[in-house]
């Protein structure tokens, strides 16, 4: 199983929902009780570990990989655990984010011991409707 967290805004390449980590972007932090600050500085803390794979970054992303979509590896509990804690204090924050969960995330380009990227594939689900999804 492949686990992924979305906001409902559109992905700039495909027809599927922005991933978490572009979620931040839309967060206010400065208006935040301080409690919540500090456990959105934690959660992002604990996922340190996690790079972000050159397929996808920046200026060096492929076009396959900007067509993609990363998704955590199921058996990862310690960082699907931690994403839902992160998922939790966005929403807190005012950025809902929900959980997909698929057998079959596509045709798999990159994959390291704790997350996949790929191209998505038909019959991709949606948390949320497309009329919510605002274009990045």
């Amino acid at each position: 199983m492949y686990v992924r967290f979305v906001c409902p805004r559109q992905h700039p390449y495909t027809d599927a929902e922005l991933g978490i980590y572009r979620a931040t972007d839309w967060l206010d932090v400065e208006d935040q009780p301080e409690w919540l600050c500090r456990d959105y500085e934690r959660a992002l803390e604990s996922m340190e570990g996690l790079s972000v794979p050159r397929c996808v970054s920046g200026s060096s992303g492929t076009a396959d990989g900007r067509r993609s979509l990363c998704w955590l590896r199921g058996e990862r509990d310690d960082l699907v655990s931690g994403f839902r804690h992160l998922a939790w204090v966005m929403g807190e924050m005012g950025v809902p984010v929900s959980e997909i969960v698929m057998r079959d995330p596509g045709h798999i380009i990159y994959r390291d011991d704790a997350q996949v990227v790929a191209l998505p594939g038909p019959g991709l689900p949606r948390a949320y409707p497309r009329k919510w999804a605002a274009r990045v």
